[in-house]
């Protein structure tokens, strides 16, 4: 348990550096900050922020657009059922 509230603080933190403004990180809707979690636990911080397109939409709280962005990526077709359930939450904002 401790290791997964480690684990679970670290991409947290990471996926709230990609997104690059801890202020409005924090005024997003929360479900929005957990798809961002999950996917920055997924795919590491690295490899979240060349989601660009996707994070942007994310700012500019476009939430259609941003799961337009989601799908359109390899990670999408990998990632299976769960890429699918994270688009849903962002298109049921």
């Amino acid at each position: 348990d401790r290791y997964y509230t480690i684990d679970f603080d670290k991409h947290y933190a990471e996926a709230i550096h990609v997104f690059g403004d801890k202020e409005a990180f924090y005024k997003l809707p929360e479900k929005i900050q957990h798809v961002l979690v999950n996917m920055c636990f997924n795919l590491g911080g690295s490899r979240l922020s060349k989601f660009r397109n996707m994070l942007q939409a994310c700012r500019d709280h476009d939430w259609d657009k941003m799961a337009a962005e989601m799908q359109d990526s390899r990670w999408f077709t990998q990632v299976g059922r769960r890429s699918v359930e994270l688009q849903q939450t962002v298109l049921d904002q």
